[in-house]
């Protein structure tokens, strides 16, 4: 299968399930009849990124209103290597008591086609997905001599393996890579941390191109030291209009972060319904919270029930182990 068939396939299923956002009814969280106490304690939040990306952002943020509105503290945990693969498993290897859960996105399914984990986010209970954001930018230096992507292509093609381009092996950024190369680049693609960490490259120099997301380098954008070729959306962004989109380049690549919380195999699913209810709460009654992730990450508020989830992380996972073999980078 084509990458850009699986990107069809992928952004037809987002498009069918974002309508969805936060539907279905609420359910009463009872387990064999009873109404099921949790928390009871702190519960432990494992993010598989380093602290100042996006995901980050938005558990530490979800977490204070789910502490708010559970009555527990909900603490962020940072577990970072291989793409979250670290993280994911440390959480379906914890207990299945509720208190430990894991808060991870795309880069789960990417691990999972690109063999980087040997398990899938189907050995998990879902807990829903908590938030979206508007996916990345490729992204270079303000003065670099590139314009556009196909700037780039060419220049890498002219000089292969001199431009480095840091990614987390086995996450989205990973795909970003192979999706430029589909394209034609030749790129130096080494492997890196997370977001904040590519940021510090391309402004240290140790990275010519890097794929992060939008709103973590809005700061530099507005100074000039960055500036973006284009956007892994489906669609521009709105706030920058003159952004091309990366298939509007010539690359085809579409994907979003759905920000996701999974609990170990075994959980009663009453907990993870009874986060989902909270979640859905927050997300569609707060209006503190609405404001701050507008305000920080440019981000609206989104869910989904946790059957819409299900079927989201169904559709985006068949699609990707259809490029199982490029992920892998097998020819």
């Amino acid at each position: 299968m084509k990458v850009k068939k699986w990107a069809a396939v992928l952004m037809t299923a987002a498009a069918a399930l974002a309508v969805a956002g936060c539907g279905g009814s609420q359910t009463t969280q009872k387990s064999n009849g009873k109404q099921v106490k949790w928390p009871t304690k702190p519960v432990q939040v494992i993010v598989g990124f380093p602290a100042g990306g996006d995901s980050d952002y938005n558990a530490r943020t979800m977490a204070k209103y789910l502490e708010k509105k559970l009555g527990k503290p909900f603490v962020v945990t940072n577990v970072t290597g291989t793409g979250s693969a670290i993280a994911s498993t440390k959480v379906k290897n914890a207990q299945p008591d509720g208190n430990t859960v894991l808060f991870n996105h795309l880069a789960l399914n990417v691990g999972s086609a690109a063999k980087t984990i040997d398990f899938s986010y189907k050995d998990f209970v879902m807990g829903g997905v908590a938030a979206r954001a508007m996916g990345d930018a490729i992204v270079v230096r303000g003065d670099s001599p590139w314009n556009t992507l196909q700037d780039m292509i060419k220049d890498t093609q002219a000089n292969p393996g001199k431009y480095r381009m840091p990614v987390a092996s086995g996450g989205s950024t990973h795909w970003v890579a192979i999706a430029l190369q589909n394209a034609g680049a030749k790129l130096n693609i080494v492997d890196s941390g997370g977001a904040s960490d590519r940021v510090v490259s391309l402004l240290g120099g140790q990275a010519d191109v890097i794929a992060t997301s939008i709103p973590s380098i809005k700061d530099y954008l507005k100074t000039g030291q960055f500036k973006m070729l284009a956007t892994t959306t489906s669609e521009r962004v709105k706030e920058y209009p003159d952004v091309p989109t990366a298939k509007e380049s010539g690359v085809d690549i579409a994907y979003y972060y759905n920000y996701t919380f999974f609990f170990p195999k075994g959980t009663d699913p009453a907990i993870a319904q009874k986060l989902n209810d909270a979640v859905q709460d927050i997300v569609k009654n707060d209006k503190d919270y609405a404001a701050e992730i507008k305000k920080a990450y440019m981000q609206d508020p989104f869910c989904m029930n946790i059957e819409d989830s299900n079927k989201y992380w169904s559709q985006e996972y068949d699609a990707l182990m259809k490029i199982s073999d490029k992920l892998q980078g097998k020819k």
